[in-house]
């Protein structure tokens, strides 16, 4: 659409524009934010608050013409935390059982460690993250072995689905599996290459852009080898085999190790699922090492500050074919970015749909270590 100069003039001053001649009212004379002219972000969306609350000052119906600019929205991530409820989670931090004494008898049985088992240790701090960080991710709860088997057996099942706000849920769900000491009840073996297995066939059911997580927590080695078949034998390889499966299928796995402290062999094979899933804690280990609450509030916090690289256009910003999701530039703190579909250095749409866009390279790793701050999209202006 063409303006005259008179119009392109007013509107210009609405906006607070330098200067617009007869041209396009997104033309490359028209001036954007920060002096900017055609080569930079252009108009800021007034609907939709920009850089430093950049915006046009609430112009009526602005909103609706070409050439803006908006802010695009990071999208929160879909963590599914896969937590062990192996019979070992009711061992003491030292991984070791603790006893009782028989008041009637007098006799020592072996009985949970209650609140000082590692259950008592860990689903605690999960429940307080949770809340915290409730918005900036999506939380989900999957358990394993399955609630109520003593031995392998995992499911389909999710046990609450990744959502915003469902704290509650997932509180409740971990309520359902503890005694009244605070420990777990009736615990399992530890079918780590099952439970992951079963989370990337959920993950691969849902339609939702955002990027996937894999939380596993977990206590030791895993067993449960030949496919979660057989209660014994080291499944280690196994269980490595199927987080890297998962990191090829587009889900990264944080790995938390719950008082692994003395387990050498363990230490190993926690390390290796850590590289495998492809966000490993800098330093040795490569995997979280929890052996109080506040190991692991660090590790729950190490996903939740991981920022994401996808990011929503939300709308066009008009309806009526001015705008399109195929026309955009990108800009990371006002300085574009340029497309590059093979996902090395750049921006590029992450979907078929053009309604997300994913950073990939370097200017990824400056949004997730913060040294950039924003990301902004303009919808230039198509003649109709």
């Amino acid at each position: 659409m063409r303006w005259t100069g008179l119009v392109c003039g007013m509107f210009a001053v609405i906006a607070g524009v330098a200067a617009c001649s007869t041209r396009s009212i997104c033309g490359s004379d028209c001036a954007g934010p920060g002096g900017m002219g055609g080569g930079g972000a252009g108009r800021v969306d007034a609907s939709i608050a920009g850089p430093s609350g950049a915006g046009l000052g609430g112009a009526a119906g602005w909103a609706d013409y070409c050439g803006i600019t908006r802010t695009a929205a990071p999208l929160p991530a879909d963590v599914l935390i896969l937590l062990n409820r192996s019979a070992s989670m009711a061992n003491d931090i030292e991984d070791r059982s603790c006893t009782s004494i028989d008041p009637a008898t007098g006799g020592a049985s072996l009985s949970d460690c209650g609140p000082n088992s590692k259950w008592a240790l860990v689903t605690p701090a999960i429940q307080r993250m949770l809340s915290a960080s409730d918005g900036a991710v999506n939380w989900g709860l999957k358990l394993f072995a399955d609630p109520g088997d003593a031995s392998c057996s995992v499911s389909a099942t999710v046990q609450v689905p990744p959502a915003a706000g469902n704290g509650p849920e997932i509180a409740a769900a971990l309520a359902a599996e503890t005694n009244d000491r605070g420990s777990i009840s009736n615990g399992s073996r530890t079918p780590v290459q099952a439970a992951v297995t079963a989370a990337i066939t959920y993950f691969a059911s849902q339609n939702d852009l955002n990027p996937k997580y894999i939380l596993l927590a977990t206590d030791g080695l895993p067993d449960c080898s030949s496919g979660g078949t057989s209660a014994t034998g080291d499944d280690s390889a196994g269980a490595i085999q199927a987080i890297q499966t998962a990191f090829n299928n587009g889900i990264a796995t944080f790995v938390l190790g719950i008082a692994i402290g003395g387990m050498e062999t363990a230490d190993a094979t926690l390390s290796q699922m850590a590289v495998a899933g492809g966000v490993p804690r800098a330093g040795s280990p490569a995997y979280y090492p929890a052996s109080t609450a506040a190991d692991v509030t660090s590790a729950l916090r190490a996903v939740v500050d991981r920022p994401s690289c996808l990011f929503s256009l939300g709308p066009p910003p008009s309806p009526d074919g001015r705008t399109s999701f195929d026309s955009i530039n990108v800009f990371v703190d006002n300085v574009a970015v340029q497309r590059d579909t093979t996902h090395t250095e750049g921006w590029d749409y992450s979907d078929a749909s053009h309604r997300t866009i994913v950073l990939s390279g370097a200017v990824c790793a400056a949004f997730r270590n913060r040294t950039t701050t924003f990301v902004t999209v303009r919808f230039n202006c198509l003649d109709v």
